[in-house]
C-alpha cells in the first residue's frame, strides 16, 4: 500500500472517531437515565445536575451518624439512639463504627447509643471547661471519665439564700443591771420551682445511620 494511500485511511479513521466522539457528547449533555445506574468509579459532572425524584445518597452518609429528626418514626436507613443491641449481622456498618462502645460484645451483637430525654453535650477533650470531666458516670462498655458516651447526672453550681437579720433582744435584768444589744440570725427562703432546672425546649428524636 503507497504511502498515500495510508494516509488517506488515517484521515478517514480519525474523521470517524471525531464524529462517534461528537455524537457520544451530544449525547451526555441531555442524558436521561429511566432505571437503574451503577457507577463503580469516579463520576464527575461539570455541568448542572437536574434530579426529578428522589436521590438515594447513602454511601455519602457514613455509618454512626447522628441526626435529629421531627418525627416519632425513624427513616429508612436509621435507628432511633435508644439504647437498643441489635445483632451484627444485621447492620454490620453501624456495628463496625460503634463495636460495643454503647452494650453489645463487639461481635456478634452491638448497641445504639441513648439519648432519650437527654441534652447532649460536645466532648470536654481536656479542655476543663466541664470541672467534672473526670467523674462522668460510665457508658455501656465501662468507659469512664472524659471521654464520649459518658454521662452526667442533673446537677446546680453550689449556691445558697441565706441572709442575715438583726433584731433587738430584750433588756438583762439579772444581778441588778440592765443591758440591750443586737443578735444575729440567719433565715432562709423558702422553696419554690419545678422538679428540674431546665430552658426552653421541644423534643426530636435523635437516629443514627445504619
Amino acid at each position: 500500500m503507497s504511502l498515500e494511500k495510508r494516509r488517506q485511511i488515517g484521515w478517514i479513521v480519525t474523521l470517524t472517531l471525531a464524529i462517534v466522539a461528537m455524537s457520544v457528547w451530544g449525547y451526555a449533555q441531555n442524558l436521561e437515565v429511566d432505571g437503574t445506574t451503577t457507577v463503580d468509579g469516579d463520576a464527575v459532572i461539570n455541568g448542572d445536575m437536574i434530579i426529578g425524584g428522589n436521590l438515594s445518597a447513602g454511601g455519602l452518609i457514613p455509618a454512626g451518624t447522628v441526626l435529629a429528626w421531627p418525627t416519632e418514626v425513624a427513616p429508612d436507613g436509621y435507628l432511633e439512639c435508644d439504647g437498643t443491641v441489635y445483632q451484627t449481622a444485621d447492620y454490620p456498618d453501624l456495628a463496625a463504627a460503634l463495636g460495643n462502645m454503647y452494650g453489645g460484645d463487639g461481635a456478634t451483637t452491638f448497641g445504639v447509643p441513648s439519648y432519650r430525654g437527654r441534652f447532649l453535650r460536645t466532648w470536654d477533650h481536656g479542655r476543663a471547661i466541664d470541672p467534672n470531666r473526670t467523674t462522668r458516670s460510665a457508658r455501656p462498655d465501662g468507659t469512664a471519665g472524659d471521654n464520649v458516651g459518658t454521662t452526667q447526672s442533673h446537677a446546680m453550681t453550689s449556691h445558697s439564700h441565706g441572709f442575715a437579720s438583726n433584731r433587738w433582744r430584750p433588756a438583762n435584768t439579772s444581778g441588778g443591771g440592765t443591758s440591750h444589744g443586737a443578735a444575729s440570725k440567719t433565715a432562709w427562703t423558702g422553696y419554690s420551682g419545678t422538679s428540674e432546672n431546665r430552658p426552653k425546649n421541644k423534643y426530636v428524636m435523635f437516629i443514627i445511620k445504619t
